[in-house]
């Protein structure tokens, strides 16, 4: 692996560990504005929102041991990770995609078990 690449590798993955949470959304379509909005409603929650290749968060989750994910890998996957309020998070991103139209969820991980759409929405309607 190239230098750049084991570097960013290294990087990414100092920040999710620290997250117990992560969430993988579909972010084709989104303009610059509604990034910068979608980022600036999870900081409210201390969350972050990042774009990152597919083959480097299967390298991820390989490193952190994850429960493999690779079927939500395919497209664009932005990430949204950190903060204490998960379901504070899965509200904003579900309220946003419903508003946009845009950044469909494809999954997550919670505390090292996989979350589907589904179980998000679930999570989602439960009390901050």
């Amino acid at each position: 692996m190239r230098i750049e690449k084991t570097f960013l590798l290294n990087e990414v993955s100092n920040k999710v560990k620290e997250s117990n949470f992560l969430y993988l959304v579909d972010f084709n379509r989104l303009t610059v504005s509604e990034t910068a909005e979608l980022r600036k409603a999870l900081a409210a929650e201390g969350a972050q929102f990042h774009v990152v290749q597919n083959t480097l968060l299967r390298k991820i989750g390989e490193q952190l041991e994850w429960p493999s994910f690779t079927q939500w890998l395919t497209g664009q996957t932005g990430v949204v990770f950190g903060g204490n309020n998960p379901s504070g998070v899965a509200k904003i991103l579900l309220k946003f995609a419903k508003d946009n139209e845009k950044l469909p969820t494809k999954g997550g991980l919670m505390d090292g078990q996989l979350y589907d759409v589904a179980a998000l929405e679930a999570l989602s309607k439960l009390p901050d």
